[in-house]
C-alpha cells in the first residue's frame, strides 16, 4: 500500500484528474502488445556530494519505431527526495508530462509519465529529466536506479512501459539500471570520500574499502556504514547496534543497549514502524556508559503502540 502525491510541473498541462487517469492507463498497459526489436528505458548514472542537488535522465535508447508514451516508477534512496521533472528534448511540443510521488519503506518512490496528442517520437534521447535534492545527511553509497518491477512480462510491467504512435499498444522493450552514488569530498581520514574514516576501515578490513551504506558485510541488515556509526564489528553478525532490554512499569519505558566509548546516541520514538517520519527524538547527544546504556522515556498515553529507535555516532 502506498500513498500518491500528485507533483504540479509548471508550464505543463495538468489536473489531478487527467494526470492519475494519464499515469494508472499507462502503468496498466492497457490494449494490445507488440513484440518488435526491443528499445530500452533506463536512468542515468550519476555521483552527487550530500547537501546537493542533481538530475536524472530518462533515456530512451535502441528506438527501432514511433511511439506515443512511456511511463517509469522508481525508488530514490533515503535522503533523496523529488523536486520537479521537465521534459527533455526527445518530447515534442505537444507533450504532456505528469510526476507523482509515493512512500515506500526504502524511501521516496517517484512515478514519471508522459505522451503525446499527435506527434510521435522516434529517436533515441532523453525523454524527461527528474531533479532531486539530497539532504546533507544522507548516507554514502551506490544506488541502484532499476525501475519497480511486477513480475509480469517485460512488456506488460505495469510499472514501466513505453507506447506505440497511437497509444494503442505497449511495446515491448528492456530496462537498464542506472545508479545513484552519493559520495562525501575526499578529506583527511577518509581518502575515498565514503564518510567512514580510513583507521576503522584498516582495523576492521585490513585496507581501505569502498564500503559504504549499500554494502553489509557479516549480512546481519545493519550496513557497514551504519556498523561503522555505531562502532560495531561490520564482520560480525552478533556485534550489531540494538535495543536488548525493555522493561515497562507504572507508563514508563526503560530499554537498553550496548554501547562504545566515545560515541553519543540518539532515542527516537514513532507510531509507525514503517513510517521513519513519524519518529522524532526524545533523548539526544546520550554519552556512552559502556557497557551498557539505560534510558528510561514517559511516552504520552495517547497512542496504544509506540516503538523506539536507537541512533548512535562517534
Amino acid at each position: 500500500m502506498f500513498t500518491l502525491h500528485i507533483v504540479k510541473l509548471p508550464g505543463v498541462r495538468a489536473c489531478r484528474r487527467h494526470a492519475i487517469a494519464a499515469l494508472l492507463a499507462w502503468m496498466t498497459c492497457a490494449g494490445s502488445f507488440q513484440a518488435v526489436s526491443a528499445p530500452s528505458l533506463g536512468l542515468n548514472s550519476v555521483t552527487v556530494p550530500p547537501g546537493t542537488a542533481t538530475n536524472l535522465a530518462l533515456i530512451l535508447s535502441g528506438a527501432v519505431a514511433f511511439y506515443g508514451g512511456f511511463n517509469a516508477s522508481f525508488l530514490l534512496p533515503r535522503g533523496v527526495t523529488l523536486d520537479h521533472v521537465q521534459p527533455g528534448p526527445l518530447l515534442p511540443a505537444d507533450h504532456s508530462l505528469y510526476a507523482l510521488t509515493f512512500s515506500a519503506d526504502a524511501g521516496q518512490g517517484v512515478s514519471v509519465a508522459g505522451f503525446t496528442t499527435a506527434t510521435p517520437f522516434s529517436t533515441d534521447g532523453i525523454l524527461c529529466q527528474v531533479y532531486v535534492s539530497v539532504a546533507s545527511d544522507a548516507a554514502p553509497g551506490a544506488y541502484p536506479l532499476a525501475f519497480r518491477h511486477s513480475g509480469r512480462a517485460p512488456w506488460v510491467n505495469d510499472l514501466h512501459a513505453l507506447g506505440s504512435a497511437d497509444g494503442g499498444e505497449s511495446v515491448n522493450h528492456a530496462a537498464t539500471v542506472g545508479v545513484l552514488t552519493i559520495k562525501r569530498p575526499a578529506s583527511t581520514g577518509d581518502s575515498n570520500g565514503n564518510g567512514i574514516q580510513d583507521a576503522w576501515e584498516i582495523l576492521h578490513f585490513g585496507v581501505i574499502t569502498n564500503v559504504s551504506n549499500t554494502t553489509d558485510n557479516d549480512g546481519d541488515g545493519l550496513s557497514d556504514y551504519y556498523e561503522y556509526l555505531a562502532n560495531t564489528n561490520p564482520r560480525d553478525a552478533r556485534s550489531r547496534l540494538a535495543i536488548h532490554t525493555a522493561e515497562v512499569s507504572e507508563g514508563a519505558i526503560a530499554m537498553g543497549w550496548y554501547s562504545m566509548t566515545g560515541h553519543v546516541y540518539t532515542v527516537l520514538r514513532g507510531t509507525d514502524v514503517q513510517d521513519p517520519g513519524s519518529f522524532a527524538p526524545v533523548a539526544e547527544r546520550l554519552p556512552a556508559t559502556p557497557p551498557l546504556n539505560v534510558h528510561t522515556d514517559v511516552p504520552p498515553r495517547v497512542h496504544s503502540r509506540l516503538y523506539y529507535r536507537v541512533k548512535g555516532q562517534p
